[in-house]
């Protein structure tokens, strides 16, 4: 047991024990809801800016001469860089400053303006609107009765808000008709419109709040408010934008701060389908900033970086201070490691984690909050159950195990795949003498069988250590092959001062660092040229270049065909599994037909609420049905299809089977799909138990169920063993009826990030679905 240090606590007593709290979020989402106590914000540069510009809106001077001026402040920032986070915090500091106001916050819609300001009204509290026109029905009132001398003490009061204006002009008998006509007057000049200046006139009468109300969700008018001179609906981009700008300059008019945060804003000015739809979604937002000023609301859009790359130069310059979320330096997280530990512990120190420990850290997962969070809490497992201290080796030794970010073997296979794609002879690493692992991972030959490149792969260079490694290997392919040319392909992080010192072991090549998108293009470019100037060295036999060449085609053709009879495979498998799923279907309709208790995507059609969540359910069970292809692969055992051989299927399960290494990833998918289905199940009972399902809101004890069933879904989540399902998403890539160190000739589509990312997070995003439907922020 690792005792703490001198100073820190009680001889013996540890700081991590096994039994004790982990101060880290297996799944770093945040949650707009959390209170202060329970996260921690570290200042960062982007904190403090974003800060600043919050307060300096509240604390602005205001008169109602001259009312406060609205502003705009634009969160950028990479996936897991904090953004939900800063506004969250953003979000508390405005429920806690003074004078009170009321935040709005969004999740942004894959939609148009229009469903986004349908989620703007879910979240308005319509009793804080109605406080709102009550004061200015209060002012009204105010100056009808300052003209009275006996009646000065009640205007007065009436200016104060102490008491209800509606019961003034009831007890002193005043002309209610030609007030509320003052007011519709009032509150046209305000909002700029007159339907939304009289539908808010409206409101304060208590028979009609519920037509009108319903009209400013977006619903056409009903017959009453037609007689009344309201005719259009709430449904364009213009007419959205508008009414949220009036609700602005409702607060404005009366000293009270508007702040509305909009997160994931990106998705609304993606969510397009050409450039016409584009550029006609540009003009109402164009019109929205512009309004942002003199409706005197501040305004925060958080999304990806896509969105301060607006074409329009004029737009662009309106999307106010930009704040970029950057990744977090090594002082900064152990910052956060420290006031996590005194938050959980009540300590500040550092331990577990060591100072080299933190570094590496910060290497490989380049400061990403949502990616080093995660890793924290693995790794303060990990110290628990051992007592010991976390040093570089074990942050990497960890790390691989719970991440994908891209692993040495998966990259392995991806380099044979690239390179015999485009006819480049290559063949895996060995050692001519026994013992101890093959310095280089594969070679490269020319066209008489000679090695011309060494190929290394290396897992992260982070450390003088990881630098001499790669000099011993290099060193130890010359010595083998002789003048040969030795590329490196770093799979993990490569600091720019590593970077420097491995020119000149590499030299004429620079390191490659592999990337998903660039890394066969790269790849490809370096190889030939190393082969290109190995050519141009030696005084060859022009026949000879020309035979290399035609057998470079040749083998390019025989992958080629491989890649054919495997794409027609598949495509036979495809026609045989959407058969299966239609008679699935209709059996289900028939069920459903006969009174049988329909399927649960069928249930959740009801209701937005339920649809909203299916959808959720629905998308992680496709993606676990993707990568286990063993139901496909069983059933087609017992198919005969002309042309293939009678004991194919038999095989092809055999042999995923010994790609997987066994049955262990196949019952760990299996155990995953029965999490979810039971998960979803239990979401079902909790809905038809709920008011939700009545169309009211969840109570405070309904959703802390919910809120206990997702936790527990996260519980079982996080004791399943990755690395298992990893094997299976390997399988799933390759061809079955192939073995050995066979290249994938698909392709990998789906990677254990994407499984991570859907189902680490699927019980937050079922709570956000339910808060989004009911009116509940976070």
């Amino acid at each position: 047991m690792r005792p703490t240090p001198d100073g820190a606590g009680r001889p013996g007593r540890t700081l991590f024990p096994a039994d004790g709290v982990n101060p880290y979020l297996p799944t770093p989402v945040a949650r707009v809801g959390d209170s202060a106590t329970s996260v921690v914000t570290v200042a960062t540069t982007a904190v403090v800016r974003a800060r600043a510009a919050l307060d300096e809106y509240l604390r602005a001077p205001h008169t109602p001469e001259q009312p406060r001026k609205g502003r705009v402040l634009t969160l950028v920032g990479d996936f897991g860089t904090g953004k939900t986070h800063l506004t969250a915090a953003l979000r508390r500091r405005v429920l806690e400053s003074a004078p009170a106001a009321d935040p709005v916050y969004l999740d942004a819609p894959n939609g148009t303006f229009v469903d986004l300001y349908r989620r703007f009204i879910a979240q308005v509290k319509r009793p804080r609107v109605m406080d709102l026109l009550s004061d200015y029905y209060a002012e009204v009132v105010a100056d009808e009765l300052e003209a009275t001398p006996y009646a000065a003490r009640t205007a007065a009061r009436l200016r104060q808000g102490e008491i209800d204006p509606v019961a003034v002009v009831a007890r002193l008998h005043l002309p209610d008709r030609l007030l509320l006509q003052r007011m519709q007057a009032t509150l046209i000049r305000v909002t700029r419109d007159n339907d939304l200046g009289t539908a808010f006139t409206l409101l304060l009468q208590p028979e009609v709040q519920t037509l009108v109300w319903d009209w400013l969700t977006g619903n056409p008018p009903r017959d009453f408010l037609q007689e009344r001179g309201i005719f259009r609906t709430i449904a364009t981009d213009s007419a959205a934008l508008d009414a949220m700008a009036a609700f602005g300059r409702l607060h404005r008019d009366r000293g009270r701060p508007a702040v509305l945060m909009i997160d994931e804003f990106d998705r609304v000015l993606s969510a397009v389908e050409s450039r016409s739809d584009f550029a006609d979604r540009m003009g109402p937002f164009k019109r929205m900033l512009e309004a942002v000023g003199e409706s005197g609301a501040f305004v925060v859009l958080a999304g990806m970086p896509e969105i301060v790359k607006i074409p329009d130069e004029s737009t662009r310059q309106r999307l106010g201070e930009i704040v970029e979320l950057t990744p977090m330096t090594v002082a900064e997280v152990q910052e956060f490691i420290r006031s996590s530990h005194r938050a959980v512990r009540g300590d500040d120190a550092l331990e577990p984690f060591t100072q080299q420990a933190v570094e590496t850290l910060v290497a490989l997962t380049k400061g990403v909050p949502r990616q080093f969070i995660t890793l924290c809490h693995y790794l303060y497992g990990w110290a628990q159950g051992t007592q010991e201290l976390i040093s570089p080796e074990v942050v990497r030794q960890v790390s691989g195990a719970h991440f994908d970010l891209a692993s040495v073997l998966d990259v392995r296979r991806e380099v044979h795949q690239v390179l015999t794609k485009v006819g480049i002879r290559v063949s895996s690493g060995h050692l001519r003498e026994p013992g101890g692992e093959a310095p280089v991972d594969y070679w490269v030959s020319d066209s008489q069988g000679e090695y011309r490149c060494a190929i290394l792969l290396a897992g992260g260079v982070v450390s003088p250590a990881d630098v001499t490694e790669v000099r011993q290997r290099a060193a130890r392919a010359r010595a083998e092959a002789g003048s040969v040319e030795v590329v490196l392909v770093v799979v993990g992080y490569l600091t720019e001062a590593f970077a420097a010192q491995l020119v000149p072991i590499l030299k004429p090549n620079d390191p490659i660092v592999y990337g998903r998108e660039s890394f066969p293009e790269t790849l490809q470019s370096v190889v030939t040229g190393v082969l290109r100037r190995h050519r141009e060295t030696v005084t060859a036999n022009p026949l000879e270049v020309i035979i290399d060449g035609v057998e470079r085609i040749t083998r390019q053709q025989s992958t080629t065909q491989e890649l054919i009879e495997y794409v027609a495979q598949h495509l036979a498998g495809i026609g045989e599994t959407t058969e299966r799923q239609l008679s699935e279907i209709r059996r289900e309709v028939a069920s459903t037909t006969r009174g049988g208790e329909p399927p649960a995507s069928a249930r959740s059609a009801a209701t937005p609420t339920l649809a909203a969540v299916d959808e959720l359910f629905q998308d992680a069970l496709r993606l676990l049905s993707s990568i286990d292809r063993m139901e496909d692969d069983l059933s087609a055992v017992f198919v005969e299809t002309p042309g293939r051989p009678a004991n194919a299927g038999v095989r092809a399960v055999q042999a995923r089977l010994r790609q997987q290494e066994g049955f262990s990833p196949l019952g760990t998918a299996v155990f995953l799909g029965k999490l979810v289905q039971a998960f979803q199940h239990a979401f079902l009972d909790w809905y038809d138990a709920s008011e939700l399902r009545a169309g009211g809101q969840p109570s405070p004890a309904e959703r802390d169920r919910l809120d206990r069933i997702c936790t527990r879904y996260e519980a079982l989540y996080h004791d399943i063993p990755l690395d298992e399902l990893k094997k299976l998403v390997e399988s799933s890539a390759r061809d079955p009826e192939h073995e050995g160190i066979v290249s994938r000739l698909a392709g990998p589509t789906i990677r254990l990030d994407d499984i991570r990312r859907t189902f680490a997070e699927l019980g937050v995003r079922v709570g956000r679905a339910v808060d989004g439907s009911a009116g509940r922020p976070g």
